[in-house]
C-alpha cells in the first residue's frame, strides 16, 4: 500500500514537470504552436498519445482558454465515468488547476470528494499546487479518509501535499486573530498527522519556505537587472535624442548659410541686371535720336 502511494506521488510530479531527475517530456515534442482547435481534438480525441501530446504543451495562458479548460474537464469525466482513469487523467487535473477561472477550481474541490481515493488524492494535489491557503480544507479533508490510517504512503503523499501550503498562510496572517487561526490550523494538522510524520511536515515547510525565498531572490534580481536594463535604455534614448538635436541644429545652420548664400547670389544678380537695363535704355535713347535724325535728314 505505502509503495502504490509513493509512485503515485512520484507519477504526479513527473506529469508536473517538477521530476527530481530533471524535466521528463509527456508526449511528442511539439515544433511549431497548435491551434486551441486542434488541442481540444488531441484532448477529446481517442488517441492517448495525442492527448499526451496536448497535454504536455499546455501552460497556464493555454488553459485560460474557455474551451481548453472545458476540454480538460470533460476528458477527466470521461475517465471516470468510463472507469478508466490513468496517469494522463491526473494530468488533465494538474493542468485545469492552472486556471484562473472559479468553476474550474471548484471542479476539481468536488473531486476531492470522490469515492474513488486515487482521485480524490490527485485533486487534492493538483489544488495544493496552487499555494493557496483558501485551498486547504479540502485538501486536509483527505485525512479523514480510512487511507489516511491506514497506509504511511498515503499519509506521506498528503503530508507533502499539505506542506506546500502552510508558509503562505504565515505571510497572509498579519493581524493577531489571523494568526491564531493559522496556529490553530497548525496544531490541527500535527494532530492529524501524528508524530511519525510531524518530522516530514516540518521538512516541507522548509523546503516550502526555501522554494519562496529563492523565488523571492530571482524576482529581486531580476527586478534589479530589469532596472538597470531600463536605465540603459533610457541613456541610449538620451544619448540619441542629443545626437539627433545636434544632427538637426547643423542641418539648420546649414540651411540657414545655404539660403544667405543663395540670398547674396540673387542681389548679385539682381545688380547685374539693374546695370544692364540702365545700359540698354541708354542705347535705346542713343538709337531713337538717330532714328530721328535720319528721318529729318531724309525730308
Amino acid at each position: 500500500m505505502t509503495r502504490r502511494w509513493v509512485l503515485l506521488c512520484v507519477s504526479l510530479c513527473l506529469f508536473a514537470g517538477q521530476s527530481a531527475f530533471g524535466q521528463v517530456p509527456v508526449g511528442r515534442p511539439t515544433a511549431k504552436p497548435v491551434s486551441t482547435q486542434k488541442l481540444v481534438g488531441f484532448l477529446k480525441g481517442k488517441s492517448e498519445e495525442r492527448r499526451a501530446e496536448a497535454l504536455a504543451i499546455l501552460d497556464a495562458a493555454a488553459v485560460k482558454q474557455i474551451p481548453i479548460a472545458e476540454a480538460l474537464k470533460e476528458t477527466v469525466e470521461r475517465d471516470l465515468r468510463l472507469k478508466r482513469a490513468t496517469l494522463l487523467t491526473a494530468q488533465s487535473m494538474s493542468r485545469l488547476a492552472l486556471s484562473e477561472r472559479d468553476e474550474d477550481i471548484q471542479f476539481l474541490v468536488k473531486l476531492t470528494e470522490s469515492p474513488d481515493v486515487n482521485v480524490a488524492f490527485v485533486a487534492a494535489a493538483s489544488l495544493a499546487e496552487r499555494k493557496d491557503p483558501e485551498l486547504l480544507p479540502p485538501i486536509v479533508s483527505l485525512a479523514q479518509r480510512k487511507e489516511f490510517a491506514q497506509s504511511f504512503g498515503f499519509r506521506r503523499c498528503l503530508v507533502d501535499a499539505v506542506a506546500q501550503v502552510p508558509d503562505k498562510l504565515d505571510k497572509l496572517a498579519e493581524s493577531p486573530k489571523a494568526q491564531e487561526a493559522v496556529r490553530k490550523n497548525d496544531l490541527r494538522l500535527r494532530d492529524l498527522l501524528g508524530e511519525d510524520l510531524q518530522t516530514s511536515y516540518d521538512e516541507g515547510r522548509h523546503d516550502a519556505e526555501d522554494a519562496a525565498l529563492l523565488v523571492e531572490v530571482e524576482l529581486d534580481a531580476a527586478k534589479e537587472e530589469q532596472l538597470a536594463k531600463n536605465e540603459q535604455e533610457r541613456v541610449e534614448k538620451l544619448s540619441k535624442t542629443e545626437a539627433d538635436a545636434e544632427a538637426a541644429k547643423k542641418k539648420s545652420e546649414s540651411v540657414k548659410k545655404s539660403a544667405e548664400d543663395s540670398k547674396r547670389l540673387l542681389d548679385d544678380q539682381l545688380k547685374q541686371l539693374d546695370r544692364l537695363l540702365v545700359r540698354l535704355e541708354k542705347e535705346h535713347g542713343i538709337l531713337e535720336r538717330r532714328a530721328v535724325e535720319n528721318l529729318e535728314s531724309q525730308n
